[in-house]
Parts: C-alpha cells; structure tokens; sequence
C-alpha cells in the first residue's frame, strides 16, 4: 500500500528559522495517518501579557481525490486541558519568565479526525490517487496592557503527538508580533484582549 502523501506543516508564527533542526527531522520522517488524536498535545509558552485562547490553534486534517464520497476538509480547534499533567521532563525545559498554556483536540474531534484517517488508509488499500495535508497553525493571539515587546515577545510551541512519545520543540523563539506576516490566516496584529479564558 502506497503512504498517502500527507504533509506536516508549521505556520505557527515564525519563519523556518524559528523551527529547530529536530524538529524538521521529525516532521520529515511523520506519517500523519499514524498519530493518534486523542494524544495529539501542545503546549504554548508565552510572554507575560499574550495570551493564547482556545480557537487560536488550529489543527487542518484534509483528503482530496476524485471520489467526492472520500473527501472531507476538517478544521479543529484546540481546546484548553489544564487538567493535562506535564512531564518533569518538559517542566524543566520551560522558561520560568513565561506563561504556559496546554492544548488538545477536543474528544469529539479526536474521533472525527481519526475516522478520515481510517477513510484516507481504506481508500489507499485501492487506489493511489488524490493526496491531503495535516497543518498545525497558530492563527491569532491577543495581548494585555502588561505586555511589553521590549522585554520579550517570543513564542515557543512544544508538540507531543504519541502518548509513549516525549515533547518536541515545533516552534523556538519566534517573534508574537509577527503573527500576521508569516501566516495569511493570521490576524494582522496582535490584538487588546477583549475577554480571557478560565485558566
């Protein structure tokens, strides 16, 4: 069975320079039929006054071929986990001067988005036309009156997309005011937050 062609793209804010050497091995080498939703976890470090909310990360699942009942385009938002419990091992990697937040894919969408896996493999039990992507995005953040770019305005994104896995880190010092330059979808500034999430 042919692998279906399915890439693993970072448009999380920052050019390629923002995404370490590991990290591009690592999604080089990425089956994204093999991941598992329901362990898919990321965690964004932030400076003091950004906030990332949920809705702001976007997970992009798509599968086109010429069988319209095959297709689907899903888009998920990641939902806030406060409840995920980090290991010691990325506690001790991340920076004490920022704010964290974790995210995973909702239970609904886990399922959803593992059903087009089990379609996407079916299919290529048969045929090898059509092709898709899997698109991890950061597409909008807000900040408060206690930001200040001056004193930091980097962003890290770490990944874990297996439970048995450790964290990677995807995105490293990229630039939060810079949210609308690198990603179309983005907002164009980093906009005042108007509300907050429970965190």
């Amino acid at each position: 069975m042919k692998k279906v062609v399915l890439v693993f793209l970072s448009t999380i804010i920052g050019a390629c320079a923002n995404i370490p050497l590991s990290a591009m091995v690592k999604m080089a080498s990425l089956n994204p039929l093999e991941i598992v939703p329901k362990e898919l976890v990321a965690v964004v470090e932030m400076p003091s006054g950004v906030n990332v909310q949920e809705g702001d990360i976007i997970v992009y699942f798509k599968f086109n071929t010429p069988d319209a009942n095959v297709n689907f385009s899903h888009e998920f938002a990641l939902q806030n986990n406060s409840n995920y419990p980090l290991p010691k091992s990325l506690q001790s990697d991340l920076n004490p001067t920022k704010t964290y937040r974790t995210f995973t894919l909702s239970s609904a969408d886990a399922a959803t988005m593992m059903q087009g896996q089990r379609i996407v493999k079916q299919f290529r039990m048969t045929s090898n036309e059509g092709g898709g992507f899997f698109h991890l995005s950061l597409n909008s953040a807000c900040r408060t009156s206690g930001f200040n770019a001056e004193l930091d305005k980097e962003i890290n994104i770490h990944i874990k997309l297996e439970e048995q896995e450790d964290f990677f880190t995807l995105i490293d010092g990229a630039d939060v005011t810079d949210l609308g330059k690198y990603n179309k979808k983005a907002t164009a500034n980093l906009a005042i937050c108007d509300k907050f999430d429970s965190w």
